[in-house]
């Protein structure tokens, strides 16, 4: 889903704009992709789990223009 470009957009703020997490959702492992000023490809994990419920707000990262997040499913 695209988002339109806004100030200090994070992780959890574009979930939350997408529709939130599915019941499927593996939210201890949201992978953020993004391209670096050099080119490079730059990839980050980020434990949404541990943000929301153990409040470490510090680990919810701030997105960039072009910033792709994919959000894999859980396997029961």
């Amino acid at each position: 889903i695209a988002l339109p470009p806004t100030r200090d957009m994070t992780v959890i703020g574009a979930i939350q704009a997408a529709g939130g997490f599915g019941s499927s959702a593996k939210d201890s492992s949201v992978r953020v992709t993004r391209r670096t000023p050099d080119g490079k490809t730059e990839i980050k994990d980020v434990d949404l789990r541990s943000v929301g419920s153990r409040g470490r707000i510090a680990e919810d990262m701030t997105l960039n223009d072009g910033d792709i997040i994919y959000v894999p499913e859980r396997i029961f």
